[in-house]
């Protein structure tokens, strides 16, 4: 059912969004724009809310689903539907299909999934608890040469993880994660990094790995760790063979970091220390980070936020779209002012259509 959008923070954000170029999917066959949201369902039934927003004429379409690894693909949102067991995509119109080819097969436990600009992997983990065994594939995003690359296991309790396609998509960094832990860290955490050639299915663990369950950031060439330090986190910043250290800040009641986005032009990044609720503390608490990639500094962006916020984008080159723990709003948070602003009353996932808006 199609019905105007209320309350005007959804057409804000679209609005924004069409501007800077947030998460657009490539090779659309979707004819107009429309930007995606993602927000808990109001009635408390552990669904969440898929919404579709016209951007031509407001109109609002929503989706109740019980689904996990949302994730913005040319023509709708994959996810992996618990109630069928089986990977859905979430077409703007309404509609719900089979992903043509990723699926879970039978006796497998489970599907994971990283969307390049032309390629997919997926990795489908089997076995018991104590022998994990993870296989994973690549194609290209129409299912067109589809073909194992990386078989990993037995390993007790531990599935191989993909993250992202290296910058000339010829390699994917994964992680030996922790079965189930790491669904459940509020920041993606990772335990051993590691990188695939795609072409000749060779592993090799990238610097410094296995290192602490922290977290880490990939892109514009960049591989960035946090790594434990007493009251922090440092910082180690990799740009092919260069090294940059850099020590902690000092948030000694912080003890998760997460949340690492390296902006597109490879200057700097963002992550997210956080305080979570629980032995003691009464609610949770995020402090915003900035690093310096280039001159090799890290600075506290805000002052400690009454909520756990992770960043999902970056505006330009002094702003980041965030979301908070709930996942019932986004907001924009100015790096250089401190400025934080509630823009939106869900999670944008991004928009679809766009490329062929104006054909």
């Amino acid at each position: 059912m199609a019905r105007r959008a209320a309350g005007g923070l959804l057409m804000l954000i679209g609005a924004l969004l069409m501007l800077v170029g947030i998460a657009r999917s490539q090779g659309s066959t979707v004819d107009h724009p429309f930007q995606i949201f993602l927000s808990p369902r109001d009635q408390g039934d552990g669904r969440d809310n898929l919404i579709f927003i016209d951007l031509y004429n407001g109109e609002e379409r929503r989706l109740a689903l019980t689904g996990t690894q949302y994730t913005v693909t040319a023509d709708g949102v994959m996810f992996f539907d618990r109630a069928s067991g089986r990977v859905k995509v979430a077409q703007p119109d309404g509609g719900l299909v089979d992903h043509p080819f990723a699926q879970l097969p039978p006796g497998a436990r489970r599907i994971d999934w990283q969307i390049g600009a032309d390629q997919i992997a997926w990795t489908i983990t089997s076995g018991i608890d104590s022998a994990l065994v993870t296989e994973t594939y690549v194609s290209a995003l129409n299912g067109v040469g589809q073909r194992l690359v990386f078989t990993d296991g037995p390993r007790a309790g531990i599935r191989a993880y993909p993250i992202a396609f290296n910058i000339n998509a010829t390699a994917l960094y994964m992680d030996y994660q922790p079965d189930t832990i790491g669904d459940i860290t509020p920041l993606r955490q990772y335990a051993g990094l590691f990188i695939v050639d795609l072409f000749t299915g060779q592993a090799e663990s990238l610097p410094g790995e296995p290192g602490c369950f922290c977290g880490a950031g990939f892109g514009a060439g960049w591989f960035v760790r946090l790594t434990l330090a007493p009251g922090g986190f440092d910082v180690r910043a990799f740009l092919g063979e260069r090294e940059t250290r850099i020590g902690a800040l000092s948030y000694p009641d912080y003890n998760q970091g997460g949340g690492v986005l390296i902006n597109p032009a490879g200057t700097r990044a963002v992550y997210v220390l956080a305080r979570l609720a629980g032995l003691g503390v009464e609610q949770d608490a995020s402090v915003i980070v900035t690093v310096d990639l280039l001159n090799g500094d890290q600075q506290p962006a805000s002052p400690p936020l009454d909520q756990l916020f992770r960043p999902l984008a970056w505006v330009g080159d002094d702003a980041i779209l965030l979301a908070n723990r709930r996942g019932d709003g986004t907001w924009r948070f100015e790096l250089s002012s401190g400025s934080l602003t509630q823009i939106a009353s869900g999670v944008v996932l991004g928009t679809i259509g766009y490329n062929n808006a104006y054909d």
